[in-house]
């Protein structure tokens, strides 16, 4: 444990075999149930509060899972950064995963996604030569459209509800779209 300024931390470690990996988003639905990224283990889950792990690596194929977004205890997505931006969703806690997207240009990647609902959600990346990407599904991950977000690359994507998102990335770039991506303002 650590303090700091009073507050009380526990360090928990994933297991054992998962030392080196790299945890690049974490996900709860509530205090016990959570998923972890793990570039290159796919997903970790918890289901008692980040005491133990299980791997979850079951429909995944040569993946480095960097983000994890979950509506409920068993309905989520996850985002693999290896092949540019595969998009992976689960309907059973992350037991078993099914390819829904995967990205063909050789030059874009993705590295965040989140979701609204199970309909609206949202992935974030670039070109690998600086220019910002967004993908938005609604209808829970079946199909994506590409949006025009006019930025450098992307990092982060935080939504709000199915309307409302804010996105970050390289640069100092923040914007913000209050009408589902058709538009976005700096801020």
């Amino acid at each position: 444990t650590s303090c700091i300024g009073g507050t009380k931390w526990t360090f928990l470690t994933p297991g054992t075999n998962l030392e080196l990996a790299t945890f690049y988003d974490v996900d709860f639905v509530n205090t016990s149930t959570g998923w972890v990224a793990a570039a290159g283990k796919g997903v970790l889950r918890t289901t008692d509060g980040g005491l133990t792990w299980t791997q979850q690596t079951n429909g995944f194929t040569n993946a480095s899972i960097w983000s994890v977004d979950f509506i409920d205890a068993n309905t989520g997505w996850a985002l693999d950064r290896a092949v540019h931006g595969r998009i992976f969703k689960t309907v059973n806690g992350g037991a078993t995963w099914t390819a829904q997207y995967a990205c063909t240009n050789m030059y874009v990647y993705y590295s965040k996604l989140r979701f609204a609902n199970a309909n609206n959600g949202w992935a974030v990346g670039g070109f690998w030569y600086g220019t910002g990407k967004v993908m938005r599904t609604v209808n829970g991950g079946t199909t994506w459209t590409e949006l025009d977000v006019g930025t450098e690359v992307l990092v982060d994507v935080f939504v709000i509800n199915a309307t409302n998102e804010v996105v970050s990335g390289e640069g100092a770039a923040i914007r913000k779209s209050a009408d589902a991506g058709a538009t976005w303002t700096d801020l």
